[in-house]
């Protein structure tokens, strides 16, 4: 997903559960203020951030994440692929990262991943995880 435009898919996330900013912040134990910030797309969002809003929304972080159009979803092993990429850069300490560039750079990730044949994804992760690691 485009980063410029991920603030108002979680603003529209929000309106669509009918929840207002200070129900969404109570729900993520956050200030309001910067629940606002964010869905104005004055602030960053950190991958912590990232999944604070996704178990407050109930949506998996993919769908925040990545827009795919619905004929090329898949079920199974698109969340589990995301998860390992959320969970490779937050065990990969030694890496230089800005955290608050993390997400966009997991969601590029995912959105490569996404776009290549079922088949192949696993090698492609893998491949992906041994170039950033060096």
């Amino acid at each position: 997903m485009n980063e410029d435009k991920i603030h108002i898919k979680l603003r529209n996330l929000r309106k669509a559960r009918g929840l207002t900013v200070n129900t969404l912040a109570e729900k993520m134990g956050e200030d309001q203020q910067k629940v606002g910030r964010v869905e104005r797309g004055f602030r960053n969002i950190t991958v912590d951030y990232l999944m604070k809003l996704s178990r407050a929304l109930e949506e998996p972080i993919e769908s925040i994440l990545v827009e795919v159009p619905k004929e090329e979803k898949r079920e199974g092993v698109d969340g589990i692929l995301l998860e390992e990429i959320i969970k490779f850069f937050d065990t990969e300490e030694e890496l230089i990262c800005r955290r608050e560039h993390k997400a966009s750079l997991i969601a590029k990730i995912y959105e490569v991943i996404l776009k290549t044949p079922q088949a192949v994804q696993r090698q492609l992760l893998d491949a992906i995880f041994s170039i950033i690691k060096k």
